[in-house]
């Protein structure tokens, strides 16, 4: 029942959820701060102050014909002690067809999923710092031209494991840099 009571509340406060994906053409590589920066700029055009914010950074690019880096960073206003201690990376390249018109149409994978954990020095208590950043080398398939990002945040305790955050991102893959931010705010109570 607590635990229960534990999930229902952590929907009721994480109510918003955006994603902004970009293509960054004919640019360096962009920097995950810099991403993460310009989100927090756009916010505060929006809105008086910056809410709490869970906010997951990804930059792909392929670095050569059989490879892709992927690029990540974690940051987290809710508090060390919420933000978990385990992060899973599930990175699949794809391909991904265009319709008659150029449009997206049906995707499938290529190759085999690739898995990163990445975890806080003590699992048990200790929480991922914020920001928590990192770069994963990947085969990609020379065909593959998109990739999937499956990030599923954990909050590991010495008897139980239980799920903070499960977001699956998708970006271009190309010799490129491409980028994808998804974001988690807490909504604010109104004051009567």
């Amino acid at each position: 029942m607590k635990k229960t009571m534990i999930a229902v509340l952590a929907v009721v406060l994480l109510t918003s959820v955006s994603v902004m994906a970009q293509t960054e053409k004919d640019a360096a590589r962009p920097g995950l701060m810099n991403i993460y920066e310009h989100w927090k700029q756009k916010e505060l055009t929006n809105k008086a102050e910056l809410p709490e914010h869970l906010v997951m950074v990804v930059v792909s690019q392929r670095i050569e014909e059989g490879h892709a880096q992927l690029d990540f960073a974690l940051f987290n206003t809710f508090g060390e002690g919420r933000l978990g201690n385990e992060l899973m990376l599930e990175i699949q390249p794809m391909m991904m067809q265009r319709n008659a018109d150029g449009q997206p149409g049906e995707s499938f994978a290529v190759g085999t999923p690739n898995r990163t954990f990445v975890t806080a020095n003590n699992a048990t208590s200790a929480s991922l710092s914020s920001s928590t950043t990192l770069s994963v080398l990947v085969p990609a398939d020379p065909r593959a031209n998109t990739v999937t990002v499956k990030c599923v945040l954990y909050k590991r305790t010495a008897d139980d494991k239980q799920t903070l955050s499960n977001t699956t991102m998708h970006l271009f893959l190309d010799n490129t840099p491409n980028s994808n931010l998804t974001a988690i705010t807490k909504a604010k109570s109104s004051e009567r």
